[in-house]
């Protein structure tokens, strides 16, 4: 059997035509996947952090800032992989403790040129909030809880059945 010429070497051509693709499509995947590995670190240490100091003393939130935001730089350590610029906002009112930790991907300005809406894609925002406790305000109202009980418990006849 004989071979044509023109055949020889159409593959090559093929393959130039498909493998920035193909390439392409790899990275986007695996930098998509690192994305979401550091989404779930980031929100775990937010949440780890709001949880951790929404119950400590209402006197000094400069002290809860320090704090909130030490126990979320402390769970970040070592954790984070190609994030770069990050930063973490800790805002603490009297009934009210939030975070905010702002962070970028650091991915190739093939999948993120500049002045793109892929440039914000690969942006992290995550933001986590709770309400603060007090632990006085709780024994206090289940204080004056325990009077209710006695008002409104059912009598008991003497033969220990409830009416």
């Amino acid at each position: 059997m004989k071979r044509k010429k023109y055949c020889e070497g159409s593959f090559t051509v093929e393959m130039t035509l498909l493998m920035p693709v193909v390439l392409t499509a790899i990275l986007v995947m695996f930098f998509f996947v690192l994305y979401m590995y550091n989404r779930g670190i980031m929100q775990n240490a937010v949440c780890r952090g709001v949880k951790q100091v929404f119950y400590y003393e209402n006197s000094d939130n400069d002290k809860i800032e320090k704090e909130c935001t030490k126990i979320v730089l402390t769970d970040l350590e070592d954790s984070l992989v190609g994030v770069r610029e990050t930063e973490i906002e800790v805002k603490v009112s009297l009934n009210k403790v939030e975070v905010v930790l702002k962070g970028r991907l650091n991915v190739p300005d093939l999948l993120a040129p500049e002045g793109t809406v892929f440039e914000k894609l690969w942006e992290y925002r995550i933001c986590g909030e709770e309400q603060r406790i007090n632990p006085a305000e709780i024994l206090k109202d289940g204080q004056q809880l325990e009077g209710i009980w006695d008002e409104i418990k059912p009598e008991v006849i003497d033969d220990g059945s409830e009416i």
